[in-house]
């Protein structure tokens, strides 16, 4: 990576910011800006494939707005299938773009929504509105997160965006184990063409 990158956050979201900034600072000096996008992704991702592609549509809306910018960067929340006894997990997402139009990804641990908040997320409402409203804690979404209430401040949603940028830089920070990087056309084919 070089000296001083310039990167696009594709989110105003503080609790995103605040752990895409505490990625990049292991490496190397960057000027993070952030962009407001709206309107490209579903308020609530549900699936593996919708997660990442939302991911994805982020870091290039981001890519494609600031001039001269080196990243992208497109962070999503999706409860995503899995084998769980709800049959779901909650994870962060990141892609990470840059201006070769390479792609990278990572993902954040996951865990449990609670069972009483599953159905109505699963119906498409934005689970951050259910748990403010349920918990009684306004703009959850925007600070500690669902994780940051549930787990007592021990894990918060910006730690969850930082481990998911974290991992999606490592194979920019080992270039030569890695080879070369996927194109995003060809992330986007794969993305729809697997299984999930």
């Amino acid at each position: 990576m070089k000296e001083k990158t310039i990167v696009v956050a594709g989110t105003t979201n503080k609790s995103k910011l605040r752990g895409i900034k505490k990625a990049w600072k292991h490496f190397g000096n960057a000027s993070i800006k952030s962009v407001k996008i709206e309107g490209i992704t579903p308020l609530q991702p549900k699936g593996w494939k919708e997660t990442f592609l939302g991911a994805l549509a982020r870091a290039e809306e981001a890519l494609s707005i600031v001039d001269n910018a080196d990243y992208g960067v497109g962070v999503e929340a999706g409860l995503l299938p899995a084998p769980f006894p709800s049959g779901f997990v909650e994870m962060q997402v990141a892609v990470i773009l840059d201006s070769r139009k390479r792609v990278t990804v990572g993902t954040s641990s996951g865990f449990e929504i609670p069972y009483s908040l599953l159905s109505p997320v699963i119906k498409g409402e934005e689970l951050g509105m259910i748990a403010s409203r349920r918990l009684s804690r306004p703009q959850i979404k925007e600070r500690v997160g669902i994780i940051g209430v549930l787990t007592k401040g021990v894990i918060t949603r910006t730690d969850l965006t930082y481990q998911a940028v974290l991992s999606a830089l490592i194979p920019r920070i080992h270039p030569k184990l890695y080879g070369m990087l996927v194109h995003v056309e060809n992330y986007k084919r794969i993305l729809n063409e697997t299984f999930f």
